[in-house]
């Protein structure tokens, strides 16, 4: 759990370190050609190291061994471990329909709150400040999006003592502490000046990251390696097309309207938290083989 949650995290650490470039590069230079070349460059230059270490990763053993490559499953795990062994014995597969029918609340709640923490994360950090009557303006979106990146970027850590105890809870807590942080900031921005807000966003980001990387390991644990990947392409695309909705909607309500969606987004996976904390598993501290034949 704390390696998956780590690893998750580094989306915001890549995005924490862009948007500091970005108001740096904004700083040196008074061009918004420049600029927009300056970021384009660096991002370029970050996507040839993630292609780079991407091509040294090896495949998963336990996907290997589920469709019959045996020989190359032992030899990452020898890679790995030293010494050359079998992965753990992988249950009968399933089909992907067979799946969503016996695993219907799982995938349920996954969607839901996958669904919450796409569209929390980006209406807080980069959609918000373009919203009709966004009090602090356009202007304020640089800075907005360093803070919350930031502030998930730190939560992440702040999370690792309790991913492993319990998924439940870190799945409720980081929801319940969204919500309420996004009822803060939602009325901090009508009635404070900017620093007060940015204080409440960053404290609403450390909750966004808590849920994602709650969600990370849930989808990594739920179900079984031969369907993992396309369940969570399937549980993607549905937060992907709610978030899409958010956007096209953005342009048609005022601010208050806006952040009052995103509260009701929020509440949303609460929702889906507490109905997975009352009837779903408890799966920290179990083998992805004892979750799958149970």
């Amino acid at each position: 759990g704390k390696a998956l949650m780590l690893a998750a995290n580094f989306w915001n650490v890549g995005a924490a370190v862009m948007a500091g470039l970005s108001l740096a590069y904004t700083a040196l230079s008074n061009d918004p050609h420049t600029v927009v070349l300056s970021i384009f460059g660096t991002a370029v230059a970050l996507a040839l190291v993630v292609l780079l270490a991407r091509l040294h990763l090896p495949e998963s053993p336990r996907w290997l061994a589920a469709r019959g490559r045996a020989a190359e499953a032992r030899r990452v795990v020898a890679a790995f471990a030293g010494v050359e062994a079998d992965p753990p014995p992988q249950p009968e597969g399933m089909g992907l329909r067979e799946v969503l029918r016996t695993k219907a609340l799982g995938f349920a709640v996954l969607a839901t709150v996958s669904a919450a923490n796409v569209a929390t994360y980006n209406i807080a950090a980069y959609y918000v400040p373009y919203a009709p009557g966004f009090p602090y303006g356009a202007d304020s979106a640089p800075v907005i999006v360093a803070v919350a990146n930031v502030g998930a970027s730190v939560g992440a850590f702040l999370l690792l003592p309790l991913i492993d105890r319990s998924r439940k809870a870190s799945l409720t807590s980081a929801y319940l502490g969204g919500l309420l942080t996004a009822l803060l900031f939602w009325r901090l921005a009508f009635a404070a000046p900017l620093a007060p807000f940015l204080a409440a966003l960053f404290a609403n980001a450390i909750f966004a990251e808590w849920s994602w990387g709650s969600l990370g390991v849930l989808e990594s644990e739920l179900f079984p390696t031969g369907v993992r990947a396309t369940v969570v392409g399937l549980v993607t695309a549905v937060a992907w097309g709610v978030n899409t909705a958010l956007v096209a909607a953005e342009g048609l309500v005022d601010a208050p309207t806006f952040m009052a969606m995103n509260a009701a987004v929020w509440a949303a996976g609460v929702a889906a938290a507490l109905a997975w904390h009352l009837r779903g598993r408890e799966s920290a501290r179990r083998t992805l083989e004892e979750l799958q034949t149970r």
